[in-house]
């Protein structure tokens, strides 16, 4: 299960997130704060000391997939025990950059604090690509059930 999703400025700015299982908005975007700030700072340190960037990591329960694009970062916490494949997130992060290369011509907007018209087209197409990957999933895993079963 996806527990959350971010999309940061490369400056560490969040410029959108959601968390499926947060009820609290005031605490959560502290924690968008406080996350977009880390992740942003970690990739600029890897960058300086010339190491490449992080793509991938893991805490105890959760693993955080991370996609660099343009000025922005995707960045997608998956609960470890779904068994959710690295690949299935990569390419809803593939789907949502694609979306955004569609409408977003200029990514230049994405360097400081995102306009509202901007910020609700970001929110549609992150919302529609997060449920219609969700669907696909659901399908996939009912396909997987249904073949299994004949065997």
């Amino acid at each position: 299960m996806i527990k959350s999703l971010y999309i940061v400025s490369k400056s560490g700015l969040p410029l959108f997130y959601f968390d499926e299982q947060n009820t609290n908005s005031t605490q959560f975007e502290n924690d968008a704060t406080l996350f977009s700030g880390v992740l942003s700072a970690i990739q600029s340190f890897l960058s300086e000391i010339k190491v490449g960037s992080v793509k991938n990591f893991m805490t105890e329960t959760y693993e955080i997939i991370i996609s660099p694009r343009n000025n922005i970062i995707c960045a997608v916490i998956i609960d470890r025990e779904s068994r959710i494949a690295v690949k299935e997130v990569e390419e809803l992060i593939k789907t949502i950059f694609k979306s955004m290369d569609n409408k977003f011509k200029d990514y230049e907007i994405f360097d400081k604090s995102i306009p509202e018209l901007e910020y609700k087209q970001l929110y549609d197409i992150v919302i529609t690509a997060y449920n219609n990957w969700i669907k696909q999933a659901k399908k996939s895993k009912a396909d997987k059930t249904m073949k299994e079963s004949f065997w």
